[in-house]
């Protein structure tokens, strides 16, 4: 898993990649959760799969299977995660993130320890 930082005036903007088992289309979605550097929980999100093409998807965290639509030539067993706000949201300019995802696939089961990105830190 990956992750990175983006620089826009006014706005925190951090994401990376996460490498999965298996295709994208065998999971039914997946918990994101962001959390600081000392663990506490700063965004928790339940994803379910979705099949619409995320081009102009403005919403401030989500993640996103590339093998959820088909019209793109990116890889199947990827997905991309993010999380933005304005300054004074839950990101904060100069502390330090990680991401903590839990795949759920399509017959129930969860991932049990779920896999999590290196530091990153919101600017």
């Amino acid at each position: 898993m990956s992750s990175w930082a983006t620089a826009s005036p006014g706005l925190l903007s951090i994401g990376g990649h996460v490498k999965l088992p298996k295709r994208g289309s065998t999971y039914s979605g997946m918990w994101f959760y962001v959390l600081d550097e000392a663990g506490n929980f700063v965004i928790q999100q339940e994803i379910k799969k979705s099949t619409g093409d995320p081009v102009g998807d403005t919403s401030p965290t989500g993640v996103w299977c590339y093998d959820w639509w088909s019209s793109n030539s990116y890889p199947t067993d990827e997905c991309f995660w993010w999380a933005s706000n304005a300054l004074g949201g839950p990101l904060q300019d100069g502390k330090k993130y990680y991401a903590w995802i839990f795949l759920n696939s399509s017959d129930g089961s969860s991932s049990p320890q779920g896999t999590t990105s290196p530091l990153v830190e919101a600017f």
